[in-house]
């Protein structure tokens, strides 16, 4: 039991950063809701706490195991099989909802301005000016 608490402990304080980083992000995203759209918020939030359980799976699954783990009904394979698809699952879906949370609800961008190039500029008569600063000046008449 003692080596299950360390093996607990251990990955709690190796991931810190990241507990600290989802907790955050929970934090931010309920408080900015006039930032964020109704999908896109719900996104975040769902992507978010699907990375937080994952987070707290894989910190307490060494202690799931030492309970639940029967060496008559399970192998142990099994077990850790279950484990990495359970961890696999809500890693990939939580990043895909934050994903989704950059993307949805955002209106498209208004097309870009030309290049001031792009175009010839017209003169006060109407006609093309040469914008060419190398071009040859026309003699005078």
């Amino acid at each position: 039991m003692r080596s299950v608490g360390i093996i607990i402990g251990a990955q709690l304080v190796s991931g810190l950063p990241l507990l600290v980083a989802l907790v955050a992000g929970l934090v931010m995203a309920t408080a900015g809701r006039r930032r964020l759209t109704g999908r896109a918020r719900r996104f975040l939030l769902a992507g978010l706490l699907l990375l937080l359980f994952d987070f707290v799976l894989g910190a307490t699954w060494p202690l799931l195991i030492e309970f639940t783990f029967d060496r008559r009904v399970a192998s142990m394979d099994l077990i850790l099989f279950a484990y990495g698809l359970a961890s696999s699952l809500t890693l990939g879906v939580g990043v895909a909802l934050l994903t989704a949370a950059v993307f949805v609800g955002r209106p498209a961008a208004p097309p870009a301005a030309p290049h001031p190039g792009a175009y010839p500029a017209y003169g006060p008569g109407g006609g093309p000016v040469d914008t060419d600063p190398y071009a040859p000046t026309p003699a005078p008449r």
